[in-house]
């Protein structure tokens, strides 16, 4: 997981895991899930920032479905993608996305991930954890246990720039995240740098809570968060 396509101060208190996250509770789609939804491209600066958050006809024609070993070579291909990697810096062969995306395709990693189609075309994935499942970096983010992140981009650069992300980010966060009731808030924390991720999950309602510097790396991030509506 790129933690990124993510608080001294939280503004509610939120229950801890063993209190609010029984089993039971979590929502985790295991069949084709396609829903009409926007998309978040992480791609260059290229739009017209009027139209970040404008309804458009495309928004009916996006669609949700789990990630497939199947998807595995296209996603090798959008990880290469210079749009993609200057911000994901993963450059993995075929074999290192099985040993990284093959146990959240089973169900073995608590990380659900969804290939983004638009048409049917897939152009993207998303995904979406719970921090109590990676407590390091949640401690780094002040993250509370019933707090998620979500990671997302496009990796057709034909996609990208078209103002779609605060769509996606609100849709996601409503159908997939917040569906789940343990769940109390999102955090996210693009690196400063990425303007267009900031934007965007702003227009979508986060706001900035945080600025952190994590240890390797030369960028500060904002972390962002979402409270349960």
């Amino acid at each position: 997981m790129w933690l990124c396509n993510s608080v001294c101060v939280i503004p509610k208190r939120c229950a801890t895991k063993r209190d609010l996250f029984p089993e039971a509770l979590f929502v985790t789609p295991k069949v084709n899930i396609r829903r009409p939804i926007g998309y978040y491209p992480l791609g260059p600066e290229i739009a017209d920032d009027r139209l970040v958050g404008t309804p458009s006809s495309m928004h009916a024609s996006i669609s949700f479905r789990p990630l497939e070993r199947s998807d595995f070579p296209l996603l090798q291909e959008w990880l290469a993608a210079p749009h993609v990697g200057v911000w994901w810096k993963e450059r993995l062969d075929l074999a290192s996305v099985e040993a990284k995306y093959g146990p959240r395709v089973d169900g073995t990693e608590p990380t659900h991930v969804f290939v983004v189609e638009q048409e049917g075309r897939p152009i993207g994935w998303i995904q979406w954890y719970l921090w109590a499942d990676y407590p390091e970096h949640a401690r780094q983010l002040g993250a509370a246990p019933s707090s998620a992140g979500i990671d997302l981009a496009i990796g057709e650069v034909k996609m990208t720039g078209l103002g779609l992300g605060p769509v996606a980010i609100r849709e996601f966060t409503k159908q997939f995240v917040f569906v789940n009731p343990a769940v109390c808030a999102v955090v996210a924390d693009p690196e400063e740098s990425n303007l267009r991720s900031l934007r965007a999950f702003k227009k979508a309602g986060f706001r900035v809570v945080k600025i952190v510097q994590h240890a390797g790396e030369d960028s500060k991030r904002q972390v962002l968060r979402l409270d349960r509506p």
